[in-house]
């Protein structure tokens, strides 16, 4: 990607206008999106109107989207690492077709960022189909390259192929199975993700999204060995981060945004509120 100088400094001027928190605790609310439709439908699907509604709430809001990978980087103490006053983490799963048409130009327009969690097997087969479908399709592997290299998505893991309503229940462990063996699985399942989206993007992901937010206590040793620091769970919670406490990374609550909930309602109703 070729920088301007002057539109270089323009944005580091707007980063630097960003007021930041006050090292320790930090409020961050996880909202969830998935699908983008012109004619929404279901509680996972939201309209190009709603999505730049919610940014724009955001905006004039005082909130700033920050990515998993700045989470990480705060609560490690890396150095210079530092949370905006008013975070707010969006979030999109599954990798749909239409996050790329519809939420990166929204996202490039009001200046915020969102984690993608892609599912490796859906995007091979969608690579592979000339056609595009807005309802079912999912973002090609040139696609998500482009995302990434926008500065707008954190491309993460969604798993490879354990995504299903089978009898695993996304990548849970199945009653029954050698715990070593499962975790052999996962490995290699998430993995195989990791491999191809370093292959894309140039980068490993530090963000993993549990599939329907099903998780099992022994997922969390071969997430971890393949540098995946922040997981991603569906339960409906403000999360705490704090420095030096891994651990407020692991299943971090998110709250869903459907199409009869807009980020206004979720972020002001008593007890969601992310002020300090």
């Amino acid at each position: 990607m070729i920088w301007k100088a002057p539109l270089m400094a323009a944005l580091l001027f707007a980063r630097a206008a960003v007021p930041a928190a006050p090292d320790g605790d930090v409020r961050l609310p996880v909202i969830m999106y998935h699908s983008i439709s012109e004619s929404p439908a279901g509680e996972f699907c939201v309209s190009p109107g709603d999505f730049e509604r919610d940014l724009i709430y955001l905006r004039d809001n005082g909130y700033t989207a920050v990515f998993a990978s700045e989470a990480a980087a705060y609560v490690s103490g890396a150095p210079g690492a530092r949370m905006p006053a008013r975070p707010v983490m969006l979030t999109f799963d599954d990798g749909y077709y239409n996050n790329y048409v519809y939420a990166l130009p929204l996202l490039k327009q009001y200046g915020m960022k969102a984690v993608l969690s892609v599912i490796g097997r859906d995007s091979d087969i969608w690579s592979a189909i000339p056609s595009k479908s807005l309802r079912d399709g999912h973002a090609t592997w040139e696609e998500i390259a482009e995302m990434h290299a926008s500065g707008h998505i954190e491309i993460a893991n969604h798993t490879y192929g354990l995504h299903s309503h089978g009898r695993r229940r996304g990548c849970m462990r199945v009653s029954g199975e050698n715990e070593r063996a499962y975790q052999s699985l996962l490995k290699e399942d998430v993995g195989r993700l990791q491999d191809k989206l370093y292959q894309t993007t140039g980068v490993r992901p530090v963000c993993f999204a549990y599939p329907y937010g099903r998780v099992s206590p022994e997922a969390a040793r071969p997430l971890s060995e393949l540098g995946l620091s922040v997981t991603l769970g569906v339960g409906e919670k403000v999360n705490v981060i704090a420095r030096a406490d891994p651990e407020c990374l692991l299943n971090m609550g998110r709250y869903n945004r459907s199409a009869a909930r807009s980020a206004k309602r979720i972020l002001e109703l008593p007890g969601r509120a992310a002020a300090p």
